[in-house]
């Protein structure tokens, strides 16, 4: 219960995985020490065990990385000229928040935000479906000429593919 505070405790405490196998992992994080953070102190321990699944076995897409891969230019290609009514069909749901037809402050920030890390356009160099999940490593360059690298998670929804996730980096 106490303290009711969040905080983010990485690189705190010591974590071990001494049990590591193709179906099974056990570990501990701990921190057995009290340590002072923000007039608190503090120590945890959390031991786990769990069962590992094997990823299914995915399909791999063409050189365009598909319909996801498809999908994921299109985004791009509506970011890169600000096409509100096609991101709103294309982000779905989430476009209710992130670019409200009612507010168009709103709507410029929202856009600025999803554009900031984005390649310009992509090159798709591999692409695997799993189902209604595609994973596509993609490289590019930014608004800002900042080349990027990374993965894109694409799920499939009502209105077709669209972007679940992704982890573009800089490359240099």
């Amino acid at each position: 219960d106490q303290p009711s505070e969040s905080f983010n405790m990485s690189g705190s405490g010591e974590f071990t995985l001494p049990k590591r196998t193709p179906t099974h992992l056990e570990g501990r994080w701990v921190m057995t020490k009290p340590d002072d953070f923000f007039g608190k102190t503090y120590d945890f321990d959390m031991p786990f065990a769990a069962d590992v699944t094997a990823a299914a076995a995915g399909t791999k897409l063409g050189a365009d990385g598909g319909e996801p891969g498809r999908a994921y230019s299109a985004y791009l290609a509506a970011l890169a000229k600000g096409d509100l009514p096609a991101l709103r069909r294309i982000l779905g749901e989430s476009a209710r928040w992130r670019l409200p037809e009612n507010d168009e402050n709103e709507s410029r920030q929202g856009l600025k935000d999803l554009r900031d890390g984005k390649p310009v356009s992509v090159k798709i160099l591999s692409a695997v479906q799993r189902g209604d999940h595609a994973v596509l490593r993609v490289e590019g360059v930014d608004r800002d000429e900042i080349k990027r690298a990374g993965r894109v998670l694409m799920a499939k929804g009502e209105n077709g593919w669209g972007v679940e996730t992704d982890d573009l980096g800089s490359v240099d």
